[in-house]
């Protein structure tokens, strides 16, 4: 069974004083059933510690409009958005914003109900206080029934603002299992319950931390589906505990949807700014890339350790072409940083389309 209408991708870029900026959708998306799925770069290099300077929420406005937002607007950013349409017959999306004021832990939010067995949650959001606090900007999302959603974190430095979307298999287009994890070391390798096909099967990983330090080394994992039966979450150093929860989305064997996926590693500091990787050849007009950790700051790294900067660890993926993913970043500092390294955890999915329209991507104006 198709499960996608369109697939729509933006670069949308944010000045350094630019609290938000939009998009304009392909006439005739209907937006009740779209998710943004959201990465993105510093675009001018900077030491400046913080997640809240990178941290970004993309929602909708209207029929016709995807907008970014960063309401620290120190940095100049720019946000790859690829807005996927899903068929409502297969798949049914719920858009929920959300907010947790400074001071508090957690908003629970209450949703239709749904299956949990053929559901997975994202979310892009942003932090309030310019204050340096990265881990009241990590945030973990878990479904507590059938009918809630809990956004947590582990620190109340700021107000986070976000947009969480729910997206639910009908008549069968996939099913969800849900890995908690608790990564106390550097590594941890945890069971998928049930074996997967690996080329038919995504990841969407959130988390959060009490690591007291709040350093880059703690809070970075990369989150793979290493083997049809294990997922990995690694990072540079073990300060705290990262609670991770990992939806496995599993698309029917005899669907169009095809999944690839790899790991990127670039050294910290130097460096390259920008990298081409190879992938077998995909449509272009019904496909996406991304990091596959659901975090705004979206590192997907391992290594960035102290103080390290996180500009160079925010990394922004595109198409190159159809036969290859370009990831960028900011540079800082003049050389590579001997024995550290971001490790990117990616994945290319090509949707199985209702109709194939002729979507390119959009780079947006300032």
């Amino acid at each position: 069974m198709p499960t996608v209408v369109s697939v729509q991708r933006f670069s949308i870029p944010l000045a350094a004083s630019q609290v938000s900026n939009s998009a304009t959708l392909a006439a005739g998306t209907v937006v009740a059933n779209c998710v943004p799925f959201t990465n993105g770069r510093v675009v001018t290099p900077s030491s400046t510690q913080g997640w809240q300077y990178n941290a970004v929420d993309t929602y909708f406005v209207g029929d016709t409009v995807v907008v970014a937002t960063n309401n620290s607007a120190v940095r100049e950013l720019m946000v790859e958005v690829t807005v996927v349409e899903f068929d409502p017959t297969a798949v049914r999306v719920q858009q929920i914003p959300y907010q947790i004021l400074s001071g508090i832990l957690s908003d629970t939010v209450t949703i239709s109900s749904v299956v949990l067995a053929n559901t997975f949650a994202i979310s892009a959001w942003q932090k309030s206080s310019t204050s340096r606090s990265n881990v009241a900007a990590a945030i973990r999302l878990a479904f507590t029934s059938t009918t809630q959603l809990t956004i947590d974190r582990d620190g109340t430095n700021g107000d986070i603002d976000g947009n969480a979307y729910v997206v639910e298999a009908l008549a069968g287009a996939f099913t969800v299992q849900t890995i908690n994890s608790l990564v106390s070391t550097t590594s941890v390798t945890d069971p998928v319950p049930v074996a997967v096909t690996m080329n038919k099967t995504l990841t969407v990983s959130n988390y959060k931390s009490n690591s007291g330090t709040g350093v880059n080394g703690d809070l970075c994992p990369y989150i793979q589906l290493l083997s049809p039966t294990e997922l990995v979450i690694e990072r540079f150093s073990s300060g705290g505990t990262l609670e991770v929860v990992t939806f496995i989305v599993s698309f029917a064997l005899g669907g169009a949807e095809t999944i690839q996926r790899g790991l990127l590693r670039q050294s910290v500091e130097g460096g390259t700014a920008s990298e081409d990787v190879a992938i077998t050849q995909v449509d272009l007009s019904r496909s996406m890339a991304w990091i596959t950790a659901s975090t705004s700051f979206r590192c997907g790294a391992v290594g960035v350790a102290g103080t390290e900067s996180i500009p160079d660890a925010r990394v922004g993926i595109t198409f190159a072409s159809n036969i290859a993913l370009r990831f960028e970043r900011s540079i800082f500092g003049a050389s590579p940083t001997i024995g550290r390294e971001n490790i990117y955890s990616w994945e290319v999915i090509e949707w199985g389309t209702v109709v194939v329209p002729p979507i390119r991507r959009v780079l947006v104006r300032s």
